[in-house]
This record gives C-alpha cells, structure tokens and sequence, in this order.
C-alpha cells in the first residue's frame, strides 16, 4: 500500500477555518474507510482554544496525526514546531499530499518534498482564483514576493496541481501554463434521504463562514426588503472582524427575517439544509470577487436533495441545466428575481423534481467515495511515476 502523508493547515475539529480544512478532513476519513492509513501533519490552530492531540487522533482511528503548536498567526499556521514535524513526515512517506498553497505549513511541505525528492500533490484551494491574486498583487506585496519566490516554484514542481472545478483549473494555468492540473470535485457523504420541506413560507439557509467574499451581507440585507410574511434566511457559520459584526446587527435588525445559527457541527449541516427549501452561495456580492473555487455547501445541499440558488460566475453555472438551481448576477434586479422564482416554485411538482434531480447529480458526481478514489489513484500514480513526473490528464 502507498503510504501517503497530508499536509494541511489546520484539520477539524478546528474551529473557523472553512472548507480547506473540511476538505482535509473528509479526505482522511474516506481513506480510513476504504483501508488506506494517511499520515497527517497540521497546526493545533482553531479559534478559541488549541486542539489536543489526543482529541484530534480520536476522530481519525487509524490514521497517524502529528500537531505541532501554532504561534501568533494561527490563520497561516505558523509555528515553529513545524519544520521538524513537516521534514519527518515528508521524509516516511511514499507521496505527499499538501492540501493548500501560501501558508507556512503547506509551503514547507512542498519545499520539503522537492529537497528530499518525494512525489508530491498540491491542492491550491481557492488560492489562485481570480480576486485573491489581484487582491494581493494590490495590497500585499510581501506575500506577492513569497508567492513569486516559493508558492510558483514550487507549484512547478509538483506532480499534478489538484484543483476543485474546471474554473479554477483555468485560473491555474492563467497563472502557471506549464502545471499539469487535475479535476477532482470536493466529496461529500450522502447523506439519508430526507422528506422535501412542507410547503409553507420560503425557507432559504446559508451555510459558510461570514466573510466578505461569500456576500452573504448583501444578500442579507436585500433579504430584508423583499421577504414575504414568515419566509426566513437561516445562516449557520463563524466569523470574525467587522463584516461578522456587520452581520450580527443587519441580523438583530432583521428580526424574524434572518435567524442566525451560529457555528454548527459538521453532524448538524444536513439537517439545517433538509428543513429548508434552497440553499444561497452569494459569494461576490460584496466585491468580494471570484474567489469560490468550489462551494462544498452547494454539494452538502444536492446531496440532501434541496436546489440551490448561487452567484453566477462560479463553479455552479450548469446547474441550471440540470433543473437543480439558479445563478443570479450581482444587482438587485437578479437576486430579487431569483428569489421570486424560487419562491414561486415551493410545494410544486417542479420543485419535486428539482429535489430528485439534485440528489441524483449528487450521487453520480459528488459521493466521498468517488472523489477520494480518483485522489488516491492520482497520489498513486504520482508515487509510482517519481518526483517531477507529471500525471493525469491535464484538464482543458
């Protein structure tokens, strides 16, 4: 069996660290499932109080996890344990999976495989997508300069370039033309199915951390005007800084329209999505940008059977095809439009559809089990070609 080591930022059950570290985590739990036994290596970071070693090993039985503790700025993972840990780990392993691009961890996983001449696979995770790299050519130099001088380089470097959707594999190669990218959705476990939602006032959730590239402000305050009696927007998620505490006050001001959640589980995602009838992404509505490479929340709504209403531009723009969702440009016009339709739809025969339609895509496309056997036999195949080589097939 390869033996195959994760390099990641932070892993759950950290707290306010969003999908990359979900990602890591149903990727090290589908992989003990199905008998492979990763090595993992991230910080202990998670807001609030650090994470336990012991605490993280005991939701991973099988897999050997190693924190090294996180100093100052947790959100990178920085800490000077890591060198040591991240070498060890790299150095036992027959390929290396990093699970993001800029952080101190991932990088050191990268460079470490280079200089030891291991395999390795880089997920960039929304990294490289068109508004983060503008944002920080803009107004981070010094990161720009640690991009240019060790993310790049190392990117070039890797046997394949992991990325979530076709859109973000064009983002890549806009950037680096010469990295071998390879399409694999994020997997989801699917979940039972669920009975579809009684008819009754529109029920919309958004599930997501509250920040300014996922709109939900926006959407929020539009919300507030064009809600009928007893409809509700249901947000679950953690942020910080004042576009939270924006939140929390157009929340307080809405009344009965918002109800905020707070951070849920991961246990408790499905049932919030089952209990209402669309789920929204509105991500780039507050300037934000194009800055969803994926949006696993779309996938956790699919694969509980709800459509989905989501910001036109992402990775999304098929549903529509499919009858499973509608996009909305980013003007009151179209939200407003979107939301009647939606609306409209509730308690019909096409809204039925829409609900078996989505599980169905789900199943064919979005299953944990899929996604992670594609991501295994890449990692394989990487090993087996040797460091450098580039695998896959480069998608178009």
């Amino acid at each position: 069996m390869v033996k195959i080591a994760i390099i990641t930022t932070h892993i759950w059950p950290a707290q306010g660290y969003g999908g990359v570290a979900a990602s890591a985590s149903r990727l090290v739990h589908a992989w003990l499932q199905s008998g492979i036994q990763p090595v993992v290596c991230a910080s202990d970071a998670s807001e609030g109080s650090s994470l336990l070693a012991a605490e993280v090993s005991a939701r991973y039985p099988g897999a050997s996890v190693r924190l090294y503790r996180a100093w100052r700025f947790r959100r990178w993972g920085f800490g000077w344990g890591a060198p040591l840990r991240i070498w060890q780990t790299c150095s036992e392993a027959d390929v290396v999976y990093v699970n993001g691009i800029g952080t101190w961890p991932c990088t050191l996983g990268a460079i470490f495989s280079v200089f030891l001449k291991k395999p390795f696979v880089t997920a960039v995770r929304g990294g490289l997508m068109p508004a983060h790299v503008e944002a920080i050519r803009r107004y981070k130099p010094h990161k720009w300069l640690y991009y240019r001088l060790l993310t790049f380089p190392t990117l070039r470097r890797a046997n394949a370039v992991h990325v979530c959707s076709p859109r973000e594999g064009d983002a890549v190669r806009a950037i680096l033309p010469s990295v071998r990218t390879v399409t694999i959705a994020n997997g989801i476990s699917l979940p039972e199915k669920v009975e579809n939602p009684e008819r009754g006032p529109l029920r919309i959730c958004y599930i997501g951390r509250i920040s300014k590239e996922k709109g939900i402000n926006a959407f929020a305050r539009e919300w507030s005007n064009i809600r009928q009696d007893g409809e509700q927007l249901w947000v679950a998620g953690g942020g910080t800084g004042p576009y939270f505490d924006e939140f929390r006050r157009l929340a307080e001001w809405g009344g009965e329209a918002i109800r905020y959640l707070g951070e849920i589980p991961p246990a408790e995602v499905h049932k919030v999505i089952a209990r209402s009838h669309f789920l929204v992404l509105p991500s780039g509505l507050d300037g934000g940008g194009e800055r969803e490479n994926f949006g696993n929340a779309v996938a956790e709504a699919l694969a509980v059977g709800r459509p989905v209403l989501v910001t036109r531009g992402l990775a999304w723009d098929h549903l529509e095809e499919q009858g499973i969702g509608m996009t909305f440009a980013c003007s009151v016009e179209s939200i407003r439009a979107a939301v009647d339709a939606a609306r409209v739809m509730v308690g019909t025969e096409r809204y039925t559809e829409a609900c078996l339609a989505a599980r169905s895509f789900a199943e064919q496309y979005l299953s944990i089990e899929r996604t992670t056997d594609e991501l295994f036999r890449l990692c394989r195949r990487a090993a087996e070609a040797g460091p450098g080589v580039a695998v896959g097939e480069q998608s178009e």
